[in-house]
């Protein structure tokens, strides 16, 4: 060791080390690491306010639901053109080449979906459309078999293949009450909207205009339930709608928030035959129905 020597300890080096790690550090590092740290908290305390973008999958519904799905034969395969309707709303679609149907923009409640294709037994389904979100379904269509004749008769052949069809025109021509329209006619006046169809032949009943719609209600009472009910908010007497033997409406929706449906949506060229009862008295055997005394509209539609 030379003699006058300064004496270099472990620590000295390691305090000469970090001062050189200073001077060589950057000087924005050094005056905004301190405000970075101090401003900390307050990013943190705004943070749970901001969101990134959602990513979710594109909708192309500008509102209200979405129900798709696809109709297929007894075997699996697809059925094109089958008409898909959703009756009360008066919307349509046709299935596609792979049997696929879309309809968007859909109003919720209970409704009855048709779907129909020539050659197949029509099929009908109860479902209840969410405010929004998207409902599937598969239908499935038995294939209508041709009935041939065997025997040929003197009186008037059979017109209609459907048992409900062949129902309806024995009610007609027994003349055993209520009103009837029948198809001929119907057939007659299928540019005209249904509304001046029933009204023009049918008593007992009249349209009025309800939230944009046109409804069918009854001219022999103002007011659904009982006779000496009163109805300050109007007329709520609106009569039960039935479409080949599913309901449309009935009184008892209204309690729960339910609209009667539009009836201009609903197409002449699409009936068959039409059948009103005024009361549940009147009504045949099997088409009672519990109609708060405003009467009942039995809708029934063609075989295509």
């Amino acid at each position: 060791m030379l003699v006058g020597a300064p004496h270099r300890s472990a620590d000295g080096d390691r305090r000469r080390r970090e001062v050189a790690a200073r001077r060589l550090r950057p000087r924005h590092a050094q005056s905004t690491a301190p405000w970075l740290y101090a401003l900390a908290p307050v990013f943190l305390q705004w943070l749970p306010f901001y969101r990134l973008p959602a990513q979710t999958q594109p909708s192309s519904t500008g509102g209200g639901a979405l129900l798709r799905g696809t109709v297929v034969s007894t075997s699996g395969a697809a059925i094109p053109g089958a008409d898909v309707w959703l009756i009360a709303l008066g919307r349509r679609a046709e299935t596609d080449s792979g049997g696929v149907f879309r309809l968007e923009d859909l109003g919720p409640g209970p409704t009855v979906v048709q779907i129909r294709r020539l050659g197949y037994l029509v099929r009908r389904d109860t479902l209840t459309l969410p405010a929004e979100g998207v409902l599937v379904r598969r239908y499935v269509l038995d294939a209508q078999l041709a009935q041939l004749d065997t025997i040929r008769t003197v009186s008037e052949p059979n017109r209609y293949m459907s048992p409900a069809l062949q129902s309806f025109e024995s009610r007609r021509r027994s003349n055993a009450g209520g009103h009837f329209i029948s198809d001929s006619l119907l057939r007659r006046n299928e540019t005209s909207s249904l509304p001046s169809v029933i009204a023009a032949r049918i008593p007992g009943v009249s349209f009025v205009h309800h939230a944009g719609a046109s409804v069918l209600i009854s001219t022999r009472k103002q007011c659904r339930g009982p006779a000496f009910r009163s109805c300050p908010a109007g007329p709520d007497c609106y009569v039960s709608v039935y479409m080949d033997g599913v309901p449309i409406y009935l009184p008892q929706a209204a309690d729960q928030g339910g609209a009667p449906p539009d009836i201009r949506r609903i197409l002449v060229s699409d009936l068959a035959g039409v059948e009103f009862y005024a009361g549940g008295a009147s009504a045949p055997i099997g088409l009672h129905s519990n109609d708060n005394g405003c009467g009942t509209v039995w809708l029934w539609t063609r075989e295509k």
